[in-house]
């Protein structure tokens, strides 16, 4: 590889991975914040939104003070994983209802580790380029 090749590889590589690496900060940031305030309700899915082959689901809950609110699934799967009308529990921020998903603790951590080993990676590959061992 040509060196201006190497540098190019080197900040790529480094970039994405701070990027991916800050990105599942951030994540776990508001992941620990909504399990810290966050109430749990139930919901209901009421349809799919399709994006390419995956679905995603479109949930409705009602907060204690009575509003009906209706938020996206922040987590698209191909086969779809609900069906309208499946009964779903939800996490949301009281003082931000909108801020709301299905609670399940697979969802938001798996998305953070996915995020920080992609991270990982391209770091370690920034790392191993810019030691020269290649």
């Amino acid at each position: 590889m040509a060196d201006h090749d190497v540098v190019i590889a080197v900040a790529m590589s480094l970039a994405i991975g701070a990027f991916a690496i800050v990105a599942a900060l951030l994540e776990w940031r508001k992941e620990r914040h909504l399990r810290a305030v966050g109430e749990r309700t139930d919901g209901v899915v009421t349809r799919l939104r399709w994006s390419g082959s995956r679905a995603y689901p479109v949930i409705q809950f009602q907060t204690p003070d009575g509003r009906v609110l209706e938020v996206e699934g922040q987590l698209g799967s191909s086969p779809p994983m609900y069906r309208d009308g499946a009964a779903v529990r939800v996490l949301y921020d009281p003082k931000n209802p909108e801020h709301a998903r299905i609670d399940r603790a697979a969802f938001g951590i798996g998305r953070i580790i996915f995020l920080m080993l992609f991270g990982l990676v391209f770091a370690a590959v920034g790392t191993w380029l810019l030691s020269g061992a290649w």
